[in-house]
């Protein structure tokens, strides 16, 4: 509705300056049709419940509404025809599209986009110092150039050089807007070269203001935004963990709550047997689309990584955690639970040599601290 909006309201403002006509009768009629559906989304969004107040989107739709319902009725019915000016205020419906991005953030898509805007608006506070630190900057260099060019006699006696002055350095407000050229380093060449080349020793001034503004300055500014995109992409990032605590705690109830489900002997492990005599339904459908199994007994499969027949509570809940909400691949779980299964028979082969050894030392009995019987046929090698 409001990329249907705005595409309308271009083809309104391009139509209106063809026929040079205040009002189309269509555009009319669209204008207050998409006004009663924003005021109606306003409504439903109300009634949802009360986080809108914190909600600073709701607040910048009301006062769009707000804005559209005082230049569509209350102004025309109060000074006639001399209203029509004050629907230009409507053109403030463009920034509906920054709602617009914010509604596709979740598509993986447009996450750049909305990263953009989000550090666009973050960035407010640099902007603005940013502008007061290149006009400060520009006063200075113009104060400079009347001193050094305006009232340079050469120059002025030079028919070339003394159209340049009157026109781009005959005050400091034309010397502003001369420099601004140099931010942007604009066509600048057909103002600097006559004057360096009748002066040569202004080229050292023009050198300056291109190092300073549009180099070192520009330069200085795209840093300080960057740096403020990374901040915030941390704090965001800070604050998607913050979230998926809270939905791990909340999760973790539920996921015990189906494994009591499951775990009908109340043994404290789940076997296949036990798994397969419940139905599906009983997963949420989200862990099975994530898992891309068939069905439960699949399902458990890939839990079960080392063949044992059976998932503990922990290895019951770590598993679904790690598929619903850490997103993680189906692979990586089996290759972690792969991985400390390797360690467990690692630690075990360990304490089998350390028997092994003692037992080839004399100096303990031949099971070993932990009842692991030692294999008789593996021999340890003579010490040196």
């Amino acid at each position: 509705v409001i990329a249907l909006n705005l595409v309308l309201i271009g083809i309104e403002a391009d139509a209106s300056y063809a026929q040079q006509k205040d009002h189309l009768p269509w555009a009319y009629v669209t204008e207050r049709l998409f006004f009663f559906i924003y005021c109606f989304e306003a409504l439903l969004r109300f009634i949802a419940g009360s986080n809108i107040f914190k909600d600073i989107w709701f607040f910048t739709d009301m006062m769009l509404i707000t804005i559209a319902f005082v230049a569509l009725w209350i102004l025309p019915l109060t000074v006639g025809n001399s209203a029509d000016g004050v629907e230009k205020l409507l053109l403030v419906r463009g920034v509906r599209l920054l709602r617009l991005v914010r509604a596709l953030r979740m598509f993986k898509h447009f996450k750049v986009m909305w990263r953009l805007v989000h550090g666009l608006i973050s960035a407010g506070q640099t902007i603005i110092s940013t502008t007061v630190l290149i006009l400060v900057s520009l006063f200075v260099f113009s104060c400079m150039a009347v001193e050094l060019i305006a009232k340079d006699d050469k120059l002025n006696e030079i028919t070339e050089t003394k159209k340049i002055i009157d026109e781009h350095f005959s005050g400091i407000g034309p010397s502003m807007v001369t420099l601004m050229q140099f931010v942007t380093v604009d066509s600048v060449a057909a103002i600097y070269f006559p004057i360096i080349i009748n002066q040569p020793y202004l080229c050292l001034f023009f050198l300056l203001i291109i190092v300073v503004i549009s180099i070192g300055l520009m330069n200085l500014v795209t840093a300080v935004v960057l740096e403020n995109a990374m901040e915030s992409a941390v704090q965001e990032a800070e604050e998607e963990r913050s979230s998926l605590k809270c939905k791990v705690k909340e999760a973790i109830p539920e996921l015990l709550k189906i494994f009591v489900k499951i775990d009908k002997d109340e043994s404290g492990i789940i076997s296949r047997d036990e798994m397969a005599s419940v139905h599906e339904n009983v997963l949420p459908r989200r862990l099975m689309d994530s898992a891309c199994v068939g069905s439960i007994l699949d399902f458990f499969d890939f839990l079960d990584v080392d063949e044992k027949g059976e998932l503990t509570q922990e290895e019951f809940v770590e598993g679904l955690l790690n598929l619903c909400l850490l997103e993680m691949p189906i692979h990586a779980i089996q290759t972690l639970k792969l991985l400390h299964l390797t360690v467990n028979i690692c630690r075990k082969i360990d304490q089998n040599l350390e028997v092994l050894r003692a037992r080839t030392l004399g100096s303990i009995p031949d099971k070993g601290t932990n009842g692991d019987v030692c294999s008789p046929g593996l021999l340890w090698p003579q010490e040196s």
